[in-house]
């Protein structure tokens, strides 16, 4: 702003000036806090696709709304666009469907920890491979859901060592107290 005779500027225009100047700075700021929001946002997605689990988040009333990368490398047929609308019936067994939606959809209701075992489908293998999923709800400072945050851990390795572990307990009983070698092997196949 600029006046061809010195002097010239009233009240007004000194308010009009400062109010503009208040205007810059304010957008300015907005400027710095966007861009550390995108800076933040591409860390968080970086740090997630780095990790060896599936992690996703959903809103507060369960839908997922964000997968990383091992989730649709695990699902190669899924896009990134599908978010949330993903059929559960699609990639979970079918003996886990019901348990597993249930159990989220009460944790959403309740606030609880989400915390379950079950079997996704591995669409190379067209295998069923057994998962931890775990989820925490995300709270604002009046103790209200604005999020969820969670992970799926594959524990398929581990889940197969203790059924072996068990079959191999249960068939060393039956073996020490075998005295009818036919029945006792009966049992062992059945087990």
């Amino acid at each position: 702003f600029a006046h061809r005779d010195p002097g010239m500027f009233d009240e007004q225009d000194e308010h009009m000036v400062t109010g503009l100047a208040a205007q810059t700075a304010v957008a300015l700021e907005h400027v710095h806090l966007y861009r550390a929001l995108r800076e933040s946002e591409l860390r968080f997605r970086q740090l997630v696709d780095a990790m060896p689990q599936i992690v996703w988040t959903a809103r507060a009333d369960g839908f997922i709304d964000y997968s990383n990368r091992q989730w649709y490398e695990q699902f190669s047929e899924l896009s990134p666009d599908v978010g949330g609308d993903v059929s559960w019936s699609f990639v979970l067994h079918p003996d886990d469907l019901t348990r597993t939606v249930n159990r989220w959809y009460a944790s959403v209701r309740s606030g609880e920890p989400y915390e379950i075992e079950y079997r996704f489908k591995d669409l190379t293998t067209n295998s069923f491979r057994w998962y931890l999923g775990r989820a925490l709800p995300i709270r604002d400072e009046q103790g209200r859901i604005v999020r969820w945050f969670g992970t799926g851990t594959d524990i398929d390795d581990q889940k197969r060592a203790e059924q072996a572990s068990r079959f191999l307990a249960q068939a060393s009983a039956e073996l020490t107290g075998m005295t009818d070698y036919l029945a006792a092997l009966q049992r062992i196949a059945h087990l």
